[in-house]
This record gives C-alpha cells, structure tokens and sequence, in this order.
C-alpha cells in the first residue's frame, strides 16, 4: 500500500470473546440493578433533600450508560466476530451507542461535578447552602444544564459522522480497491476495536488513491478539509472534558478534605455546640473514597481511549480489551454504592429492605424445614416432640 507499513493482523479467538461477552453482560446486569434498586429507594425516601433529584439523574444517566457502553462495545464486538449482522449496520449500531455513551458518561460527569459543589458550599460556605440548592426548582435547573452542557459536546459528533457520511457517500463506492481495502484492512489490524467510522478520516489523508480518485463534483460536496480537520479533532473533546471536569472534583474534594481533617484533629470540647466531628469524619472519609474511585477509573480509561484512538498499537488494544473496557461498568456500578450508601437516609433504607428480604428467607427455609419434617415423621415421640419445637419456634 505505497510502502506503508502495516502491523500483523491479530485475530480473537471464540473463547476470549465469549469470556469477554460474559462477563460484560454480567457488569451490565450488576449495574443496571444496582442503579435502578437505587433510583427506586430515592424516591420513595419519606425526606427528599436537594441531592435526592441528583441522585436519581446520576442513576438513570448510569443505567442508560451501562446500556450504550454495552451494545456499542460488547454487541458490536461480538456481532464482528460472529457475523451476526452485516458491517455497515455494525457501524451504524456502533456510531449511535458511541454518541449515547458520550452523551451520557458525560452527563453522569457533570452530575458528579455538582455533588462536589453542593459538597464544597455545605462544608466550606453553610450560609449560603440553601441559598442556592434548597428549592427544587434550582435543582431542576441544575440538572437541565448537566444535560445541556453534555448535549452541546456531544451533538458535533452526530454532525460530523451523518452529514459528512450523507454528502461523501461517492467516495467509498468509487474507491472501493483503494479506500476500502484500507478501511477494511484499518478494521481488521484493530481487531475491532471500536473506532471504524472515526477513523475515515485518517484513511482518507493516508490513502493517496483515494483522494486522487474523487471527482470535482464530489469534492465540492465534500465537507472542506478544515471540516475534516475539526470533525477528526472533535472525537477527543469528550475525554477533554471529561478529563477537566474529573480534575475539577478531585481539586473540590481535596480541599474540603483538608479543611475536614483539620477539623477533626483540632476538634476541641467547646467546639461541640457548632460542629458534629462524628459527621466530619464520615464526610472525610466519603471524600477520600471519591477521590480514589475517580482517579484509579478515571484516569486510565481516559489515557488509553485518546492513545488508542492516536496511536495503533496491539498492546494498546490488548490492555484496552482485557481490562480498561470493564472501567465504564465498574465506575457505573460504584457511583450508588458509594453515593447512596454514604448518604445516612439511603443507607438506612438499604439496611431495611436487605433486614426485610432476609428475614423472609429465614421464615421461608423454618416453613420448610417444619414442613418436611412433618410430612416425613408419624412413628415415634421423637419426631414428634422435634415437630412440636419447630412449630413453637415459628
């Protein structure tokens, strides 16, 4: 291909991809009840707070995130490997979930970013906490403009992957010795990896045949070069922003972090009528888990997705498969364990619907057990008498 080199062809075998769809849909399973078991608990909470309409957000942003990750990542996946559907609505199904996934991993984002602000006011400025989050109405306001400020990064790439697809359809068609082979052989060298109609744009500037082959129609309606260049530059705003808004909360929480274990180590006995250290040291440690979570997720799965989509790399793809793929999955399912198991009214709640679940399947095996042990005993006292202890006990 005009002397450029090209990196051996990789292929998965069934078993990795089975293990890998197994325990995808298990992830996806786990976050999808833990989620929506949170969403339910949160509202119907007796006391709605402000960070309770929060909450409930973060949870279906989380649910419909699991979802997307799952049929742009594991569907498209396996469906590639297996042929279960043909490449062109693969692309297709992978283009859509790719954009929902961004959309909403980014709404989960600036969802966080404002617990860390309600965070940041509640411990640092409490005068003016119900100023600006005691009315619901406020709150409301707040989540329209998590979604609004997700929808303003993710709506270009919508444009730049349908516009510029409807209106440089010729180009693949015409091409199909040069740009598809490189388009299909850029597929396969990827082992899949997700990013076939992203990287169009990369093929067309390396393929020379392919830009040789356009005619003076198609490339007048063509999207310009400078088009090109922003749409293939746009895919990474999602990792930028997601990228400034993480280091925005780890900086909001460190602070309020040391200023709570300042508080807890200088606690003095007159300090009592204005502070709750108890409460101090559970926010403190709420923070430090935050923090932890963010950056061990966070972070790698932002460094490999920019590098995986700049540099091809078989190593690259192979951390990105076996390991960094499941990051969206685990971040989805400890968003409410940690945010809603911290929080005393939803721990609470959790307590009482796992106290009530197991002691029904206490009384469920006692039935039971009293149950056989009727059924199977009519000679003797002894049965008897042990029939006579389980009934008592019920």
């Amino acid at each position: 291909m005009d002397g450029s080199t090209v990196e051996e062809v990789q292929f998965e075998s069934d078993a990795t991809v089975i293990i890998f769809t197994v325990l995808s849909t298990l992830l996806c399973a786990i976050s999808v009840l833990t989620n929506s078991l949170t969403t339910i608990i949160v509202i119907y909470l007796p006391k709605q707070t402000p960070f309770s309409k929060l909450f409930v957000n973060l949870a279906i942003c989380d649910i419909l995130g699991t979802f997307a990750i799952y049929i742009g990542d594991g569907f498209y996946r396996a469906g590639i490997h297996w042929n279960l559907l043909s490449l062109e609505r693969l692309n297709s199904i992978f283009i859509v979930a790719g954009i929902c996934f961004n959309l909403l991993f980014l709404t989960s984002t600036v969802t966080l970013l404002v617990f860390a602000i309600m965070r940041f006011i509640a411990i640092k400025k409490p005068h003016l906490f119900k100023l600006y989050f005691a009315s619901s109405k406020k709150i409301l306001i707040y989540i329209c403009l998590c979604w609004i400020i997700s929808t303003c990064v993710a709506f270009p790439s919508i444009i730049c992957e349908y516009t510029a697809k409807e209106k440089c359809g010729g180009i693949h068609k015409q091409s199909q010795n040069s740009s598809n082979f490189f388009n299909t052989t850029f597929q396969i060298e990827d082992n899949l990896t997700n990013f076939l109609i992203e990287d169009n744009l990369t093929n067309l500037q390396i393929n020379d045949v392919t830009i040789n082959n356009i005619t003076d129609e198609q490339q007048q309606s063509c999207p310009t070069e400078a088009a090109y260049v922003v749409c293939y530059q746009w895919k990474y705003s999602w990792a930028v922003g997601k990228g400034l808004i993480l280091i925005i909360i780890v900086l909001l929480y460190i602070y309020v972090s040391r200023d709570l274990f300042k508080r807890c180590g200088s606690f003095r006995d007159e300090d009592c009528a204005m502070r709750n250290r108890r409460n101090d040291q559970h926010a403190f440690i709420t923070i430090v888990i935050l923090i932890v979570t963010m950056v061990l997720l966070g972070v790698p799965y932002i460094i490999v997705k920019v590098y995986r989509r700049a540099v091809f790399s078989q190593t690259t793809i192979a951390v990105y498969h076996h390991f960094i793929t499941y990051f969206p999955y685990i971040n989805f399912i400890l968003d409410p364990l940690v945010y809603s198991i911290r929080s005393p009214d939803i721990y609470a709640k959790y307590k009482s619907v796992i106290d009530q679940i197991s002691c029904k399947q206490r009384n469920q095996r006692t039935v039971q057990n009293a149950y056989e042990i009727v059924s199977g005993t009519h000679k003797g006292n002894v049965p008897i008498a042990t029939e006579l202890r389980q009934v008592n006990s019920l």
